[in-house]
C-alpha cells in the first residue's frame, strides 16, 4: 500500500478489514476485556497498514492510538459497534456488557 494516502489507506482498511472483523457484531454479548482486546487488535492491523513505525517527527515516539485513528478517518470499535443503526437492538448493562434486547 505504498504511495497511497493516509485517507484512502483507512478506508480500504475499513473496507475489508472492519467489515469482516464486525460482520453481525449487533447481536453479540461481550464483555469490557473483549472489546479491548479487540480494540487492541483493531489498532494493531492499522499499524500494519500505515507502516510499522508511524512516529511523530519531532519526537520519535510512536503515534498515540487516537491519533492514528484521526489520520485514517476511523473511529475506535465499541463505537462502530454501538452505532446508530443498531441502537435499538442493543442493551448496555451496567457492568459494561452489550447484549441483545430481549435476550438479556
Amino acid at each position: 500500500m505504498k504511495g497511497l494516502s493516509l485517507k484512502l489507506k483507512g478506508r480500504l482498511f475499513a473496507a475489508f478489514v472492519l467489515s469482516v472483523l464486525l460482520y453481525n457484531s449487533e447481536v453479540w454479548v461481550i464483555g469490557k476485556r473483549e472489546m479491548e482486546d479487540l480494540e487492541g487488535k483493531v489498532v494493531y492491523l492499522m499499524r500494519k497498514v500505515v507502516g510499522e513505525k508511524v512516529r511523530k517527527e519531532k519526537e520519535g515516539e510512536r503515534m498515540s492510538n487516537q491519533q492514528l485513528r484521526e489520520m485514517l478517518g476511523i473511529e475506535s470499535v465499541e463505537r462502530m459497534i454501538r452505532k446508530e443503526d443498531c441502537s435499538g437492538l442493543l442493551t448496555v448493562r451496567e457492568e459494561g456488557r452489550v447484549t441483545l434486547r430481549g435476550k438479556e
